[in-house]
């Protein structure tokens, strides 16, 4: 809730995943939420150091946040 209390006061929201527990539907739902409210976007991946970082695994996470949050698709990750 504090969340979207949050973006509601924002002019840019930042999106922070974790890298190591993937996308949850938590952050597609908060993700949805900034679409919603029109507000600038910058998906952020944090423990980005802990994540397994091969050049298949790096592509395919990149891949993943990109078609999963297709809605988002002008935010910079």
């Amino acid at each position: 809730m504090r969340a979207l209390q949050s973006i509601d006061r924002s002019h840019v929201a930042i999106l922070v995943l974790d890298a190591v527990d993937g996308i949850t539907d938590q952050d597609l739902h908060v993700g949805g939420y900034i679409q919603d409210r029109f507000r600038a976007a910058v998906i952020g991946i944090n423990k980005w150091d802990a994540f397994e970082k091969d050049s298949k695994q790096i592509k395919r996470f990149m891949a993943d946040v990109r078609d999963r949050f297709q809605f988002l698709s002008y935010a910079p990750v």
